[in-house]
């Protein structure tokens, strides 16, 4: 189907931007050999590459850099009026401006 993508598809895709690595596990992580047949492949995420999350609440929402492996790199945080959901979906827009201007400063 158009517009959908498989697992793989998805990775080759993440793949294809470079950041991501990946390599062969040479040892199961009980220090054991690994066992004839296909090999495990590990995937760390490159350092470099940062995806933006939004922690939504009913006073106020989060807006974060996060490393494609869980790090947080930065966060800002600002209060929401959850008596109007325009006013509400404007200040989630202005968290996520406030951290784009702030990933601007770092680069």
């Amino acid at each position: 189907m158009k517009g959908r993508a498989t697992a793989a598809e998805a990775e080759d895709r993440v793949q294809g931007t470079g950041s991501p690595q990946e390599r062969i596990r040479e040892e199961s992580p009980h220090g054991r050999t690994p066992r004839p047949g296909r090999p495990s492949f590990v995937v760390r995420p490159g350092s470099d590459v940062y995806v933006p999350a939004f922690d939504v609440r009913a006073d106020a929402c989060t807006a974060a850099q996060v490393r494609l492996g869980g790090d947080v790199l930065d966060g800002r945080t600002v209060p929401l009026s959850p008596s109007d959901p325009d006013t509400a979906a404007a200040q989630i827009a202005h968290a996520g401006r406030l951290l784009g201007q702030a990933a601007e400063l770092t680069r």
